[in-house]
């Protein structure tokens, strides 16, 4: 079996939850979306942190742009494959939008280290270590980093989900689309016999 076909087999598969069987893939796929709406408030605080302590306004564009980005990336809800192919690109864009924003915050902290070079290089880090520590950054830098992973996870299941929609189930189900596809061979299998009686 050839990796493609393995990684397609363990996608129709995929357990219908993502914590031990006790959430459908709709339930699971909500929740995550609820954990990543913290990130905003997370790129909101940064932002004005990042403007107060260095005098310069880092990303600003950017929150409002994942807030959108974020909102229209919910349309993979809907039923329907037009709406998932819609929901990609901008799951996509949402996950290479995170890096370019840190790569911003670290371009704009390098900029103001050059422009407040007057004192000793130790002064600078010191002003650094004490903003940063104070204002937990290093900590919330982290967690957006972390957040094009979580964002990955968030469309593997968008893609489960629109696999178990496209064999007639919900999401709502404890079930995998291999699951539906079998109970849905076995009810066509049984009914195919009756129909030959009633013929007969």
């Amino acid at each position: 079996m050839s990796s493609k076909e393995r990684f397609l087999t363990m996608h129709r598969a995929t357990v219908r939850d993502g914590i031990r069987g006790r959430l459908s893939v709709m339930q699971t796929l909500l929740a995550l979306c609820a954990v990543d709406l913290i990130y905003v408030p997370i790129l909101i605080y940064c932002n004005i942190t990042y403007i107060r302590e260095f005098k310069v306004d880092p990303f600003s564009v950017h929150c409002y742009l994942h807030i959108a980005l974020t909102v229209l990336s919910y349309i993979s809800f809907i039923p329907g494959t037009i709406w998932l192919y819609l929901s990609l690109p901008i799951h996509f864009l949402r996950i290479a939008q995170v890096p370019y924003v840190v790569g911003v915050i670290i371009g704009r902290i390098y900029i103001y280290g050059v422009h407040n070079a007057s004192g000793t290089l130790m002064d600078l880090l010191n002003h650094y270590v004490n903003v940063i520590g104070k204002n937990l950054l290093g900590l919330l830098l982290f967690l957006i980093c972390v957040k094009p992973f979580f964002n990955m996870v968030i469309v593997w299941y968008v893609l489960v989900l629109e696999r178990i929609r496209s064999v007639n189930g919900t999401g709502w189900e404890k079930k995998s689309a291999m699951d539906l596809e079998m109970e849905a061979l076995t009810s066509r299998s049984q009914q195919t016999p009756m129909e030959v009686n009633l013929e007969n």
